[in-house]
């Protein structure tokens, strides 16, 4: 039976006869997958042209070709009554397809993690805002293991402004008389808030901490403490511990200034020029000693 392409198959002859032999076995593959072929379709080839084929791979010297070489048999020719060679194109993986070891391995991978993303993620009886009985036990655990409140009292909160704060709180000595009106003391006491802005808020302050027990200003806090210690200081002590607390020359001076004339307007110290004396009867001095 004729070959269905003659020509190429004259021109595959040709070239293997003359190209050395390392490139004939390429040349030939070639050349056959060059003709018409599609999936599972026959190629009909006549007695004459597998006979010339046979006898042009028998010149080929294919052990230095295929030495440590790891190369896919060559596909079996069989022959029929009708001579006929059957060739098919790249193997197709169909439905039932066996897979190797590793191909099986990546599937079962793959599976188990689907199930455990699965699991996570389900939802009970189909509502989405529900949590699965794993997530509701662990939310359960977790309330459980919250200790009970001890229903101890919060920190008391500082007083916005003055009138919020008690009278006794404006006690300024330690010896005053019982039967003295507190709300008329303390009214007077109001009345002495110095005009200037910065030592207004100090005066403030140091009222609404010491209500609930709390520090003042830490620049109250260092220059009492200096005070405290010394009993009479100067304002270039005072300047030289803000100074070693961190203050530049200027923000130590201003501050200086400050605390010197609230010191002695609320009784806590008595002022002489640049000097303040530690009043001894301050009911002001002796809260801040007792702040824990």
């Amino acid at each position: 039976m004729p070959h269905d392409n003659p020509a190429a198959f004259q021109s595959a002859s040709v070239y293997i006869q003359n190209i050395s032999e390392d490139k004939k076995i390429d040349a030939i593959s070639k050349e056959l997958n060059a003709m018409p072929q599609t999936q599972n379709a026959t190629v009909t080839v006549g007695a004459a042209d597998i006979e010339a084929l046979d006898m042009a791979l028998m010149d080929l010297d294919l052990s230095d070709a295929s030495a440590g070489a790891d190369e896919a048999p060559l596909e079996e020719v069989v022959e029929d009554d009708d001579e006929v060679v059957e060739q098919t194109a790249e193997p197709v993986v169909h439905a039932g397809a066996v897979l190797n070891p590793d191909e099986l391995t990546d599937l079962d991978i793959a599976i188990e993690r689907a199930e455990v993303y699965e699991n996570q993620t389900a939802t009970v009886g189909g509502d989405p805002t529900a949590t699965t009985p794993a997530a509701a036990k662990s939310a359960k655990s977790a309330k459980s293991s919250k200790k009970p409140s001890t229903g101890a009292a919060s920190t008391p909160r500082t007083p916005r402004d003055l009138s919020a704060v008690a009278p006794e709180f404006f006690a300024l000595l330690t010896d005053l008389d019982p039967a003295i009106d507190m709300t008329a003391y303390k009214a007077g006491v109001i009345s002495t808030r110095p005009t200037q802005v910065k030592v207004a808020e100090k005066f403030d302050n140091l009222f609404q901490a010491l209500s609930v027990g709390k520090a003042p200003s830490s620049y109250v806090m260092i220059a009492f403490k200096l005070l405290d210690e010394k009993k009479t200081v100067s304002s270039s002590d005072i300047i030289g511990a803000y100074k070693a607390s961190g203050l530049g020359e200027g923000t130590a001076r201003s501050q200086c200034g400050q605390i010197m004339n609230l010191f002695a307007t609320v009784a806590i110290a008595s002022r002489v020029g640049q000097v303040l004396t530690l009043n001894d009867k301050s009911a002001l001095a002796q809260r801040i000693r007792d702040l824990k």
